[in-house]
């Protein structure tokens, strides 16, 4: 996939420790070689230090757990009920078939 994830959703840890998932605004390399993501999260990033929550983060690309690519309009991403992973899945994805909710899991 390269180092250029412009409009990619991504999964990534912010400071080492704050899990979210966003869409990469933008890529670069700084200086050293190193790649560099802005991020938009989808949910603010609360940190117990900050007073305001933060909605655009620059993380590095160690930082990235997992690369959803480019979602089409008509997909989302849902977080697994059980294992807690992201899920990509059918904006038209009714509830019962939802790896999100408790319905799909006690069928």
């Amino acid at each position: 996939m390269g180092w250029n994830k412009d409009g990619s959703t991504i999964k990534a840890n912010y400071l080492g420790e704050y899990q979210f998932t966003g869409v990469v605004r933008e890529s670069r390399v700084s200086y050293g070689g190193k790649v560099l993501y802005t991020v938009v999260a989808d949910a603010p990033i609360v940190l117990p230090f900050c007073r305001e929550a933060r909605d655009v983060v620059i993380v590095s690309e160690d930082q990235v757990t997992a690369d959803f690519g480019v979602l089409p309009e008509d997909k989302m991403i849902v977080k697994n009920l059980m294992s807690g992973e992201p899920v990509v899945i059918d904006k038209d994805t009714p509830w019962c078939c939802n790896p999100a909710s408790e319905t799909y899991w006690s069928m």
